[in-house]
């Protein structure tokens, strides 16, 4: 997650790493459902998810950012622009 620290400056900290049980949308989304829910965190306190093009992620309707977005709806999910300029080159 990215945040603005006590400075004003952009900060970056990873929440947790995970070994995936499978690939697909629904373990993506139990992983991070574990994770938040293991950092005391509220999912609906969640703006933003950046994510790369894989339809396992961006998928419009079984997508991990699909299904986030089902249960939060304010959530702004964008495909990645790192992602976008790699494949633009």
């Amino acid at each position: 997650m990215s945040y603005k620290d006590a400075n004003g400056e952009l900060a970056l900290h990873y929440l947790t790493t995970t070994e995936l049980q499978a690939t697909n949308a629904e373990a993506i989304k139990t992983a991070f459902d574990f994770a938040i829910g293991d950092h005391s965190l509220n999912k609906q306190d969640m703006v933003g998810l950046a994510t790369d093009g894989a339809s396992v992620m961006r998928g419009s309707q079984t997508g991990v950012s699909t299904c986030l977005k089902e249960e939060i709806e304010h959530l702004i999910a964008n495909h990645c622009m790192a992602h976008r300029l790699q494949l633009v080159a």
